[in-house]
This record gives C-alpha cells, structure tokens and sequence, in this order.
C-alpha cells in the first residue's frame, strides 16, 4: 500500500484576483439564486448575484461580500454541491455526521473541539478521544463501522503509518455524495473546479483557504481535504448550475472558465500564484514529517497497551499477569498475543480425539467464518481474530472429544 508521504506534488490552479467592478444584481425573484440568498441573509451573510450572459448550465453566481480582501495569501478550493439550502453554510467532516432515530441524517456539534483537534493534530490519542465521546450519538450500525476504522487504523499504526496518514485513507473511503458518518476529521475538496463540477448537480463552491487548513497536501492529483468543518468566511461564491448536459465537455469547460472569470472579476482574492503556493506548500509538508516522524513510536506504543488491555478482556480464561512480561525481546503486546497462542495451543495439543492427539499444524482458519481462504496458525503472525478461531477450535474439540467419551 503507497503511503500519501510517497505521493508526488500536486499542482494549484489558483486565478491571479482582481479589483473588483460595479455590477448589475438578478432581478429573478424565482431563481434558486434569490431563495438561497434569504437563507444566507438570515445567517446573517451578505451576498449577491451576478448573472453570466450565454451560459446556460451555469447562468448565475453568488457573490459573498466581504468587508475586505483578507492579507493573507490563500489557496482557491472546489467543491461539488448537491443541495442548495442552509447546509451550504454548514459543511461538516464524516467524523461530525450521524443518522437521527429517523435514519436522517444530522450534525454532531458537540463533537467539534475533538474533531477541531484531530485534525488539527493527528495523534491516536486525539483519536480515542474523539473515539470514545462519539460512541453514545451512533446506532448500533454507526458502532460496528467506527470500530471496524479504528481496528485497521490501529493496524495502519502498528505497521509504521502514521495516524494523519491512516486518517487520510479513512477519507478516501468514502465514495462522496454521500452523507455517511467515519473518523475522518476531514471535507473533500479539489484544486480543480472541473473535477467537482462533477459532484455537484446544483453548482459548486469556490473556497479560498489558508494552507494550514488543507490536508492532503501531499497528494498526486487535484483531489485534496480541508481540516474540520469549512468556516463560512472562506467561502468566495457559489456558481449555480442549471443541470442540463452541455452539447459536450469541452462546452461545460468553457461555461465554467466564463464563470470563474466573473469570480475573479467581482470577488478579489489574495492567492498564492504558483510557483509561491509550490514553495509554502513544500514547507508545511516538512513541518508535518516532522510532527509524524516523533509522533509515531508514541502512537505504536499507545495503540499497543489499548491492545494488550483488551486482550485481558477478551480472553478472561487465560490468566494474565503483565509484571511478569519483560519487553526485552519484544514488546509486551506481542508478548500477550504469544502467550494466549500457546495457551490454546497446548490445551488443543493435550486433546486426544478418540485416542489420537491433535496436531495444530494440521489445522487452519477463517478471519471471516465461511468466507475466503484458510489460513494457518501462524505463531510468528498473531492477531486476535486468530486467537479467537484458536479458542473457538479448542472448544469444539473438547466438546467431540466428551459426546465421544460419553458415548
């Protein structure tokens, strides 16, 4: 599996802003335009509309007026929208979403310092943290996905991938258009406008960021994320789109560059050109392998007592005392493993079936019962899956073995 460290760079297409020019605002009462702008009036945003002459799939944008063009270099972002109603305002990661009691789907505010710090510094513990408060907001479907991502992204951790990294592939699950909940503390966002005007069947959004706010920097495409929720005053306008098919891709193309000329042209920005962007870029990515690389042994060693705790509580039948581990040889969480697989293995190995002992080589298992290849037990590569199939095979034989004593 290809680390996101391993990625090459990714390119910005970041328009050159200008000053802005007196313009003519829709009359259309009945436009999505005008409806929307009340939403936003009443979120207290102000805003306005500019229509684009002979584009018929994209005809208007919205405008939000700022009260001055911040000095801070930022980078332009897109992304595809699908409704056109407050939520707009209110964009959220897969770690803040859930299903009401209803099946609908709903925001978790109260999870936003969490995931505010989790993306914001990616470490496991930041991860169990927001881990262990989302747990009493989710149904029981919501529950076995969020341990099942935690799981593979514990493993992620213990084979040498940091916490941001597993986090990132977490996003990437996701098939977007969706709004599914995930322990992605991240929005999906694109540095090209042409790829999210194909997710968004009502228009897209053009985001103006700082650098520090996306993740997924390192990434080779112009596919990217924004950390946490998306904070409305980086929002520059919404370019509406009327969904009918344009005669072909490269007309679409042009009724986006039409109206991405309008943005630039009614909604100044300071953005980072190029060659600038490549170089700050190049310099947060340093700072965040940095932070990874002293990090990670802390996470392995946090994800390995998490581990080894559970352990005692899954298999309560072995006797596990952890002063008598010494991680002299190897860590105390492989230790466990180990002695919990030679636990059941000689308890398997004392069975004589019907006067034959049991040989544990002869013997193999399946992570998911039923479903794909057999596999065998491995004492250089436990996990506990295995050690659950291992008790599971001992118990059946010591029950054969007494029907067939009984008999």
């Amino acid at each position: 599996m290809k680390s996101p460290d391993d990625f090459s760079s990714t390119q910005a297409k970041v328009p050159e802003s200008q000053k802005p020019l007196a313009t003519k605002e829709s009359t259309d009462k009945k436009s999505p335009a005008k409806n929307i702008m009340e939403i936003f009036q009443q979120a207290g945003v102000s805003s306005k509309i500019i229509n684009i002459e002979n584009n018929e799939e994209l005809p208007e944008v919205i405008i939000f007026e700022k009260k001055e063009i911040s000095a801070e270099k930022m980078v332009r972002l897109y992304r595809g929208i699908n409704h056109l109603d407050s939520s707009l305002l209110n964009q959220v990661p897969y770690a803040m979403r859930a299903e009401d009691e209803t099946g609908k789907p709903k925001i978790l505010e109260n999870l936003k310092n969490e995931v505010d710090t989790l993306a914001n510094s990616p470490t496991y513990e930041n991860l169990l943290t927001y881990v262990n408060k989302v747990k009493p907001f989710l149904n029981p479907r919501e529950i076995y996905l969020l341990e099942d991502a935690l799981a593979r992204t514990e493993e992620g951790i213990l084979k040498g991938y940091s916490t941001r990294t597993e986090l990132l592939y977490r996003q990437l699950e996701h098939v977007g258009n969706t709004s599914d909940s995930g322990i992605a503390p991240y929005l999906s966002a694109s540095f090209d406008p042409k790829q999210a005007v194909g997710y968004g069947t009502e228009g897209i959004i053009i985001i103006d960021v700082p650098l520090d706010k996306i993740e997924g920097l390192n990434f080779d495409g112009s596919e990217t994320m924004i950390k946490s929720s998306l904070d409305k005053r980086y929002i520059t306008a919404i370019l509406l789109r009327k969904y009918k098919k344009a005669n072909s891709e490269e007309g679409l193309g042009l009724q986006l560059e039409k109206g991405l000329l309008k943005i630039t042209k009614f909604a100044p920005t300071n953005l980072y050109d190029q060659k600038e962007f490549q170089l700050e870029r190049e310099k947060e990515l340093a700072k965040r392998r940095e932070f990874d690389n002293k990090q990670s042994s802390l996470d392995v060693e946090a994800v390995r007592r998490k581990r080894t705790v559970e352990l005692k509580k899954q298999f309560p039948e072995v006797e596990i005392n952890l002063a008598n581990f010494s991680e002299q040889d190897m860590d105390i969480y492989t230790a466990v493993k180990k002695y919990i697989f030679n636990y059941y293995k000689n308890l398997l190995e004392e069975i004589k079936h019907r006067g034959k002992k049991l040989n544990i080589a002869r013997y193999s298992y399946q992570e998911d019962e039923g479903i794909g290849e057999g596999k065998k037990f491995d004492e250089n590569n436990i996990n506990e899956i295995m050690l659950t199939r291992l008790r599971e095979l001992v118990l059946r034989y010591k029950r054969l073995e007494e029907k067939y004593q009984t008999n």
